[in-house]
């Protein structure tokens, strides 16, 4: 029997099938970013005021906006899954809030995709595990519920990136 390397149980072909059939990388992506603010209106901080997206055009932007297709967003690059998704500020929202994800197939409108993202209050950095299955040319933005308070984030921003994976 061929060993995969000297010090491992498993056989060279046993292992091969493992990595070859199942993926075990996943390549991180930014998903959105909000701020820091580099216009100077913002003084450095950055504002996701509630009732509104951000997504990738809202880098260096002291607030996001009211129209996902002003924000723009991650664009899939082949048939992919973002297994995880992690918001992260250096300071939580002052209230439980929620996210939504928003997905723009090719060719068609921005739609809420029914999966929505629970930040607990005051959490810097909040995981979401659900699997969300895109198509390429898909296009990902964020949105803050209505109901929620505006998520202030002084001197600094609010990014938001994903682990994916080929579908």
């Amino acid at each position: 029997m061929q060993r995969g390397f000297p010090t491992h149980p498993e056989s060279l072909t046993n292992l091969t099938n493992t990595l070859l059939g199942a993926p075990i990388l996943y390549q991180p992506v930014l998903l959105a970013q909000l701020g820091p603010d580099i216009t100077g209106a913002g003084f450095g901080s950055a504002t996701w005021a509630a009732g509104n997206w951000i997504g990738t055009h809202t880098v260096g932007s002291f607030v996001a906006f009211g129209s996902p297709d002003i924000v723009g967003g991650y664009i899939a690059q082949q048939d992919e899954v973002i297994e995880q998704i992690t918001l992260y500020a250096i300071n939580g929202p002052s209230a439980q809030s929620t996210v939504a994800i928003w997905k723009k197939p090719t060719g068609g409108p921005f739609a809420d995709t029914l999966q929505a993202i629970t930040v607990p209050l005051g959490a810097e950095r909040t995981y979401y595990n659900t699997p969300l299955s895109l198509t390429k040319g898909d296009v990902l933005a964020f949105y803050l519920d209505a109901g929620d308070p505006d998520w202030v984030v002084p001197t600094s921003g609010l990014v938001v990136w994903g682990l994916r994976r080929m579908a």
